[in-house]
This record gives C-alpha cells, structure tokens and sequence, in this order.
C-alpha cells in the first residue's frame, strides 16, 4: 500500500502558516504584489509594442487599396519597419528567464514561511540569484525533458497522419493521431514527476541540477496522480483569481496555494525516506540522492498527519 496524506489537513496547516506569518509582521502581501507586478512586466511591454505598431501601421492601412500591388508592398515595408528587432527580442527572452528565476525565489519565500523562519522582504526573491546558472538550468530541465517525450509522439505522429491522408488510409491517420495523445500523455506524466526538483534545489544547495530532477523522479513515483488532484483542486481559487483580476491572488490565494505546495513537498520527501520508492516503480538510486530537510513546520498550527504506516 502506497500511504497518502491528508489534503484537508495540509491545506490548514497552509492557511495557519499564512496566518501566523501575517501576525508576525510578515509582509507576504507586499512580496506577493512586487512578485505579481514583475511578472507582468513582459506582458506591459509586449501591449504597448501592439499598441505602437497598430498607431504606426493604421494611416497606411487606412488609405490601402487592395487591388494594387505597390501599395500592398508599401504596407509589407510599414510592418517591417514598425516590428521591433533582434535586439528586443533578445531582450525579452533575457528577461523571460530573469523572471523564471524570480519565481524560484518566491517559493523560496513562502517555503521558508511554511518552516516558520523568517522569510524577509522583498530581496529574498532575489536570493536564487547567488545561484542564477544553476537554477536556469535546473528549470530548463525541468521543462524540456517532458517536451522531449511530447516530441516524441508529435513527430511520428504528424509522419503518420501525412502518409495517411496521402494514401487515403484511415488507420494511419488514427493511429498517427493515437501516437500523438501517447506523446502528450508521457509528457504530462514526466512534467509531474519532475515537479518537485526546485524545492529540492532550494533545500540542497550543493545538489546538481540533473540529481534534483531525479530525487523529485523518485519522490513523486506513486504519487504523480494525487498531486495532480492537488493541483486540480485550486481551480476554484484560480477562476476566482481571474474574476477579480488578480487581487484575491494578492492578499491569499497566491500564498497560500504555494504553502500547501511546500507542505506537500516535505509530507511527500517523508513518505519517500519511511517507505521509499513504490514496488514496480523506476527507482535510479537504492539511496535518496538528497539530504534530509526540516519537517513541516506549519507555524503554530497543529501539525499535519504523520505518514501512514508502510505495507
């Protein structure tokens, strides 16, 4: 038997921790709202680049005639002008991975709040920054190895749906569309299993970037399901988030959806170092690749259920 842990107890522990932290004088609120804002910024950016090309594209494609090929180049030119160059795009993209780097520090934030230390302020998103390659890489990884196995069916799937219709055979064509939902359903599953391995980065800070992947591999085998019903029951709070554009995201349920998930992960690392890795799962160690960390500390709650015993 594979032991699982109490969701309910897990989300109040999460809501006490916030709560205590909140009584002390921590400012998750105005952490959350930097993070938040930060987080925008490539959205800002990229609305008033649309908003600069349509005011510079409008006057030409106002007076286009249509049926005349000089002034369809005319416009072909306005457009080219009008995009921004290489040089933006790059810019972008640095950001784009600045900011994958910030969210590291953000559930460091809330990670040190679920152990009741002090978490500081707002330069403790920043703290990941020491250690900026490694973490880069570890969330490459973390979502190109499940692309990989996406690509893996996309690929033969495509060539199988092409030669199909090509040859007028059905079967093909269904079983090309078969191999691609496999190659969705493998990357979906590998996206789980590495889901834990910036925790255990944050925990380890001695860990290579590949060996997090594998302690999350480990830890999650037996358990992908029940995190993804985790995931799955913060929709309400996510629809909730986007009706109210964002503040309820602000002053709750930012925090307190990343502290369940940093409850979950030290419930889920214990269950691993009782029980170890379910019979007829992979399992690429005999001995956990990471060090123990701190048990869940949910501030002055009551703590959450102890393992279930292993069978």
């Amino acid at each position: 038997m594979i032991p699982t842990y109490d969701r309910p107890a897990l989300k109040s522990a999460a809501k006490e921790s916030l709560r205590a932290a909140k009584s002390r004088g921590v400012p998750v609120t105005l952490v959350t709202i930097v993070y938040l804002v930060m987080l925008l910024t490539p959205s800002i950016i990229t609305n008033i680049q649309t908003r600069r090309i349509t005011a510079q594209l409008l006057p030409t494609l106002q007076t286009l005639n249509p049926n005349s090929t000089e002034d369809a180049m005319q416009f072909f030119s306005a457009i080219t002008r009008a995009t921004p160059g290489v040089g933006f795009s790059l810019a972008m993209l640095l950001l784009s991975v600045v900011l994958a780097v910030l969210s590291v520090g953000y559930q460091l934030y809330t990670l040190r709040i679920s152990r009741n230390e002090d978490p500081g302020s707002v330069g403790a998103l920043f703290d990941p920054f020491r250690q900026f390659g490694r973490f880069f890489v570890v969330l490459l990884l973390q979502a190109l190895l499940p692309l990989l196995w996406y690509l893996a069916g996309l690929i033969p799937g495509l060539i199988l749906m092409v030669i199909g219709a090509a040859s007028n055979a059905s079967f093909l064509a269904i079983l090309g569309a078969l191999v691609m939902l496999a190659g969705f359903v493998l990357c979906f599953i590998a996206a789980l299993s590495y889901s834990q391995a910036v925790y255990f980065a944050l925990d380890n800070p001695d860990m290579g970037a590949m060996d997090t992947l594998r302690a999350s591999k480990q830890t999650m085998a037996g358990h992908k399901w029940e995190y993804f019903v985790l995931e799955l029951s913060f929709i309400g709070w996510a629809l909730l988030c986007a009706i109210t554009l964002g503040i309820v995201e602000v002053f709750y349920a930012g925090p307190y959806m990343n502290l369940t998930m940093a409850g979950y992960y030290y419930e889920l690392k214990a269950l691993y170092e009782n029980c170890g890795v379910p019979k007829g799962e992979a399992k690429e160690h005999e001995a956990p690749v990471y060090e123990s960390a701190p048990a869940f500390v949910p501030g002055d709650a009551e703590k959450t259920a102890e393992p279930e015993a292993c069978e």
